[in-house]
This record gives C-alpha cells, structure tokens and sequence, in this order.
C-alpha cells in the first residue's frame, strides 16, 4: 500500500504537465494490468463464521485482505459510445484470509468476468478525475481446503475511478462487489489497481488531428480550421481563400 500512495502522488504531479483524453471514440481499445485483493468478510459465508456486517472494515487491509504482489489482472475494454465501454477481465490470486480465519494452505484463485462501465467525467465535467460505475457477470474458481475446487457464477457491481496522466495513459483504482447465486460459491468484493494505455484512434493525415474530429482528414491541417489547411499561413483557411498559394487579406478574400 505504500508503494500505491507513492506512485499516486507522482501521478498527481504529473497532471499538471500534460494534456487529458479519455477512452472514446478516438481511441476506443484499452489494455491494462495490475493487482488485485480479494476480501470476503463483508458479505461471505455467515455459516462458517467467515462474515461480518456490509462494509464493516471495509478498509482493514492487515486483517482481511489477500493481495497477490504481482501483475495479477488484465482487462480489455472498447468503447461502444455514449460513455460507456465494454471489457473482460482475468484474474487470479492466492487466498490466505477467509473473514477472520486462516485458511491451513493457500487457495488458488481464478476469475473471468465481463463488465459494462459507464463513466461519469462528462457528466461531472472533472477532467482528468473520471469515476465510473460498473455492471457485469462472469465465472469464479476457488480452491477449497479438502473440498477441491468449485466454480460458480456471479452477478457483479462495480465502482471505481480512472486518472488520466496523459492523452493514452491512464491508472485506476476499483472495488467490485462479485455475489455467487451458487450454494458452494463464495461472495466477495475484488478490489484492484491498475495501469492502462488507449489506442486505437485514426489519423490518415498526421496532423495530430484524429480523423473523427477533422474535416479534412486526408489533407493536413490546423487545429483552429479543424483540420484544414492554410497553406500561404495569412490566416485564412484554403477553403475560403480565392488565393491559397500566396498571403493575402481578409478583406480581399486572401489575395495580396
């Protein structure tokens, strides 16, 4: 953990010195990978023992979280318009806490789950600060002591927020809340912090302008025409300019 608060504070600083963007229609792939916590005492098994009230120490990390040290997340997402993306996520780790408990060995731990996100940037109109909320479905594997591995289902629900350190990069931080319908399945929440990069947007002309944002985009232009260009550079986009090949006026409709 204290490794996380010293890489958010440098990203904090970062935001200052470069320019925001976003998953979206520019650049709808992402790819990211990080870690992730499992925690079952707020909502397992009250049965065994293993539970107690929702959100009671939702943040006692020491004492109920099993954080695997390693890139132990990867998610795909694309953008589908409107604010909200698409992904699948993979997932494993090591199980060393159940509630209070200890378990005698180690439970391997694996999940698959697809997840719809929608953000709420635009929204809030926050910048580089982009919370989002999540739904979503998908299959959990745990190992069991004596009991052998089970796999059951989940319906999801999610929360978390992405911070854009650049134009492609981004690091997010997420709590999903994974209920398991199945008698042998365990409820949980997964938590997990991760780095991503976005790509996918189109520039035909290498303008810096993408291609949905241009209106000119085979042609190579200027971000204050859109995308166009000005070639004799008097200020005058070459659409409107009865002299684009010499520097004129205004008033003269570009001709010298």
């Amino acid at each position: 953990m204290k490794h996380l608060s010293r890489f958010l504070v440098v990203a904090l600083l970062i935001f200052g010195l470069t320019s925001v963007n976003a998953q979206d229609e520019n650049n709808p792939w992402s790819v990211s990978i990080g870690t992730n916590a499992i925690d079952t005492y707020p909502v397992g098994d009250p049965v065994e023992g293993l539970r107690g009230e929702v959100f009671s120490e939702f943040f006692n990390v020491n004492d109920h979280w099993s954080i695997l040290p390693s890139v132990s997340v990867l998610n795909v997402s694309r953008y589908i318009g409107d604010g909200f993306t698409f992904g699948v996520t993979g997932s494993i780790n090591r199980i060393q806490r159940l509630g209070d408990t200890r378990p005698s060995k180690e439970l391997q731990y694996y999940g698959a789950d697809g997840d719809v996100n929608y953000s709420l940037r635009d929204v809030l109109n926050t910048g580089w600060f982009d919370p989002y909320l999540g739904v979503g479905a998908g299959y959990t594997w745990v190992e069991r002591v004596n009991r052998g591995d089970i796999g059951f289902g989940t319906a999801n629900a999610s929360a978390g927020v992405r911070f854009w350190l650049a134009e492609n990069w981004k690091i997010g931080l997420s709590s999903k809340y994974k209920h398991a319908f199945e008698d042998d399945g365990i409820k949980h929440f997964q938590h997990a912090a991760t780095v991503g990069f976005t790509f996918g947007g189109k520039d035909t002309d290498g303008d810096g302008i993408y291609d949905n944002d241009d209106a000119c985009p085979e042609v190579a232009g200027l971000p204050e025409f859109n995308g166009c260009p000005d070639t004799d550079g008097d200020g005058i986009e070459d659409s409107k300019d009865d002299c684009p090949d010499t520097a004129g006026l205004a008033s003269l409709n570009g001709c010298p």
